[in-house]
């Protein structure tokens, strides 16, 4: 049979005008079946040829990067060159990789002009190269700095010429020591010495003394001060750099982020450093900035409200580095590379047993109540993950989720990444183990949750190793009549639960709230009453979801933080059987076949009784069969069985499992600051004053002031004016403060803050004139 021209016509108008096939390692691109741009993989050349001809022939820029295998930035980079020179640019052949910045005979020269001490900012222009490069070659080639001669202004400035053999001898080993370090670096290709020439704009340095038509140098009283301002003002040009400790002294660095300092100590006293050394969380020796130094700097900046890394672009590096005690904080580059480095040997079990351990140390509960709860962050994006019990929309979505454990007072003591769709219940006994393995068992552990922790064998579990529990029960467990439990007036009754799948003493509360009945299921001793148990849950809870309120809007534990990777696999989720549905579907259908044949009555001149008869034989026989056929059809099958194309995936969590107990540190952080300084952010005791506590702590924190570094202490003072009363009490708790473990980012020096004196008309500008 003939194809129909129609049809044929309609494909062919639908087939794309260029498609890509690929033979091996050959790349070709056809146009309407013909061949028209041919290469091979790995050959740039040929690739760039084939996208500059279709860039030429006005080819969607999405449809280049389909054929071609290329990214958006790479398409760029040939549209520029093809722009810059036609054709024969996109053709030149370029070396891979970033062009050399220092060659042999550079770094020779660079070592001849630091021996003739020369600073770093008049190298970096006389080499024509960043001062960043300058102070690395510098560092990497260890070469000191000669010693120069001071200048003393009682002296006479004049020079004597005897002392040109002592600089012809210093000279000359500076020479050698020149030409040491180019043996050692080696010769590197007289192409990349043909990209470097001295800045013709740069004065010539001055001819070496004692050397072949070298004169006797004379200095003028007049010209040797402004020779020697303006080597000091260059010296004083050069950028920050990085990981340069700030030395101790006299000297008072203002930074905008003083207040952050705070929180470093605050971070010290509750044990952050030592957790993070349980760990395992290191980086490199060779490293400019430490872990330690990273992670501080992490924290700091979600306290200052910068939600991600990315957004510390508009940070203040220098007064950044200021809290961190060096010159510039690290760049979002480094801190990028530093946690791919720290989470490739972080151990998290480790770090949530030490955690907890420092918790402990800094400020043991009075009573052993924890509240154990999940965290659920919704996913908005396109990849089919798993999904989970949004509590707050009240539906399930795509997310990631967390188990938490917080006391009464809302401190967070363990973070445990779980998948979106696990049960809290499968949780809570690991999560009691954990805590047994910090106290004990001298004292009693009691567990709080919500009804998503509910379910028999979770309490069973519970109950058999000694902890206890208070649960909010689900309205789809079998109950008493609340009605005849609770009683006639708001408040609490109780009776004993002997539930059947209860095995141990259990007792059913029931609240009363109006109208409503509330059922809560505990295990502990009627020494406790009932409303103590509701009072006990409510606080828990309570503490638990403004905990998480807090943390979302402080230390941003919502942020995603591992950019959007994704791995993809088959779909082997279960889901309902489709066969099971058409199978009951079919047998609906027939039983009601059956019913319909049942009913239905011989006549003369229609259907005879034998042929009604045999009809409702068959229905029944192929209904039986259906049922059967139902048995053996399991209720859920991999989705994959299914759908064969069918895909889900697995979002890239690395970066979040290292960095959410730390946001969660930096919480916990706040908390130990709002209750070692809670007097001093009200400036009253009166209890309308209270509300002030939480809007104070934000404004020290955020508050502007100096710093001050010592061997032994870093002094802090706070800019921040407040009325006389609340001013007085507020400096006088942070002097309290610092007989407690009030320690700098390197765990030894004292964090000694202090408010700065308040504004009085003798400190106006216009009376210190007078």
């Amino acid at each position: 049979m003939l194809p129909d021209p129609i049809t044929a016509l309609r494909e062919e108008a639908i087939r794309p005008v260029i498609e890509r096939h690929e033979s091996g390692r050959t790349i070709e691109l056809r146009m309407r079946g013909l061949p028209v741009l041919t290469f091979e993989i790995g050959d740039r050349v040929g690739r760039d040829v084939a996208i500059a001809s279709l860039l030429r022939m006005k080819v969607k820029d999405a449809d280049i990067r389909s054929l071609c295998g290329v990214s958006h930035g790479l398409l760029c980079k040939v549209r520029a060159r093809l722009r810059a020179g036609g054709i024969a640019e996109v053709v030149r052949e370029r070396r891979p990789g970033r062009p050399r910045t220092m060659t042999a005979r550079m770094r020779a020269l660079l070592a001849e002009k630091q021996g003739q001490g020369m600073s770093q900012g008049a190298l970096a222009k006389e080499l024509g190269v960043a001062p960043s490069i300058v102070h690395r070659e510098l560092a990497a080639l260890a070469v000191g700095r000669a010693e120069q001669a001071s200048l003393e202004t009682a002296a006479s400035p004049t020079v004597s010429v005897e002392s040109a053999p002592a600089e012809s001898a210093s000279s000359t080993g500076t020479a050698s020591a020149a030409e040491a370090v180019a043996a050692q670096v080696g010769d590197d290709s007289s192409e990349a010495e043909a990209e470097w020439s001295p800045s013709t704009e740069t004065e010539p340095a001055p001819p070496l003394a004692g050397g072949a038509g070298a004169e006797p140098r004379s200095h003028e009283p007049s010209e040797q001060p402004a020779a020697l301002a303006e080597e000091v003002s260059r010296e004083q040009e050069q950028e920050l750099a990085p990981g340069v400790p700030l030395p101790s002294g006299p000297t008072e660095h203002p930074t905008r982020y003083a207040g952050l300092l705070l929180v470093v100590g605050a971070l010290a006293a509750i044990g952050v450093r030592q957790a993070l050394s349980a760990s395992r969380v290191a980086r490199p020796e060779s490293a400019v900035y430490d872990a330690t130094t990273v992670t501080f700097a992490m924290m700091a900046a979600w306290s200052a409200g910068f939600p991600s890394l990315e957004s510390m672009h508009e940070r203040d590096a220098r007064a950044l580095g200021v809290v961190l005690g060096v010159e510039r904080s690290p760049s979002v580059r480094t801190l990028h590379r530093a946690i791919q480095q720290m989470r490739a040997t972080f151990d998290p079990s480790a770090f949530s047993a030490a955690w907890m351990r420092a918790i402990a140390a800094a400020k043991l509960p009075e009573r052993l109540v924890f509240g154990v709860d999940g965290h659920f962050k919704p996913y908005a994006g396109d990849e089919p993950i798993d999904k989970g019990w949004d509590s707050k929309r009240r539906l399930a979505t795509k997310g990631i989720a967390d188990v938490l454990v917080t006391d009464e007072r809302g401190w967070t003591w363990s973070a445990r990444h779980v998948g979106a769709g696990d049960a809290l219940s499968s949780h809570v006994l690991a999560e009691a183990r954990q805590l047994r393995e910090i106290f004990g068992d001298a004292r009693p552990i009691v567990l709080a949750f919500d009804r998503g922790g509910f379910a028999f064998d979770a309490l069973q579990a519970l109950d058999a190793e000694g902890f206890g529990y208070v649960v909010y029960v689900p309205s789809t467990v079998t109950m008493p009549d609340l009605g005849t439990i609770a009683p006639k007036q708001d408040g609490v009754g109780e009776v004993a639960w002997g539930h059947v799948k209860l095995s141990h003493h259990a007792r059913l509360l029931v609240e009363r709230d109006g109208a409503d009945l509330v059922p809560i299921a505990t295990n502990l001793t009627t020494l406790v009453e009932g409303e103590a148990a509701v009072r006990l849950l409510r606080r828990c809870r309570g503490a638990q979801e403004n905990g998480f309120k807090a943390a979302r809007a402080h230390a941003h534990i919502d942020r995603l933080v591992d950019r959007g990777g994704a791995t993809r696999a088959p779909d082997d989720r279960l889901i309902a059987n489709p066969a099971r549905a058409r199978l009951k579907k079919e047998i609906a259908d027939l039983r009601k076949r059956e019913a319909e044949l049942a009913k239905e009555r011989a006549t003369d001149g229609g259907r005879g009784r034998k042929e009604i008869d045999r009809d409702r034989f068959r229905t029944s026989l192929e209904r039986e069969l259906a049922e059967r056929e139902l048995k053996r059809t399991p209720v859920e099958v991999p989705r994959v069985s299914v759908e064969p194309t069918a895909e889900k995936s697995t979002l890239d969590t690395t970066n979040r499992v290292l960095l959410q107990p730390m946001k969660l540190a930096t919480d916990n952080a706040r908390r130990w600051l709002l209750a070692a300084l809670h007097d001093g952010l009200a400036p009253t005791d009166a209890p309308y004053d209270a509300d002030a506590v939480a809007r104070t702590l934000d404004a020290i924190v955020r508050a502007p002031g100096t710093v001050r570094f010592d061997d032994d202490a870093v002094h802090v003072t706070l800019d921040l004016p407040l009325p006389p009363t609340a001013h007085a009490r507020l400096d006088s708790a942070l002097r309290d403060i610092a007989d407690r473990q009030f320690r700098f980012i390197d765990g030894h020096r004292r964090l000694v803050v202090r408010l700065a004196p308040r504004p009085t008309r003798r400190t106006l500008a216009h009376q210190v004139s007078r």
